[in-house]
């Protein structure tokens, strides 16, 4: 199976003859350059809707995280170690009304989130920007890569 990613033929079949490690090495790294713009944004529209004070656990936990062994790099909260972004969901697209019922059948209600949409617009206005500078980072990570290898043949 044959890759168009550069758009240039010669890069592409040097592309699909490395390996399946260094291929996922020049797209992972060319996602994370190619969207940090997109992550800046994200967490720009976090703070001004919520209207925090301070950056806050959510915030932190946007991050990348790369699926094992798979050219795929996800964008988002953080749900691990230190980052807490367990609860970006609900910021993100609201509740319905919450309650709780107790033993005496007694109906209490406490409210509901008020979705924010802070990811889903961060995302669509520099999806643009992203996809256009996925190619240029793409073959930054390729000409490295190169370099590398012709390092350690030197040595």
């Amino acid at each position: 199976m044959e890759a168009e990613i550069f758009g240039d033929k010669q890069l592409d079949k040097l592309f699909d003859q490395l390996r399946d490690s260094q291929k996922r090495s020049i797209v992972i790294s060319a996602f994370r350059k190619a969207s940090q713009p997109m992550l800046t944004r994200i967490k720009a529209n976090l703070i001004a809707r919520t209207k925090a004070k301070s950056i806050g656990n959510l915030a932190k936990s946007l991050g990348y995280l790369p699926v094992s062994r798979l050219p795929i790099l996800h964008l988002g909260a953080r749900r691990f170690g230190n980052f807490k972004g367990f609860h970006s969901h609900l910021i993100e697209s609201g509740t319905g009304q919450r309650y709780y019922t107790t033993q005496s059948g007694a109906v209490h209600v406490t409210g509901r989130v008020a979705g924010r949409y802070w990811f889903r617009t961060g995302v669509e206005s520099t999806q643009k920007q992203t996809a256009e500078g996925f190619i240029g980072a793409a073959v930054d990570s390729f000409a490295k890569l190169i370099q590398r290898a012709n390092a350690k043949r030197k040595t």
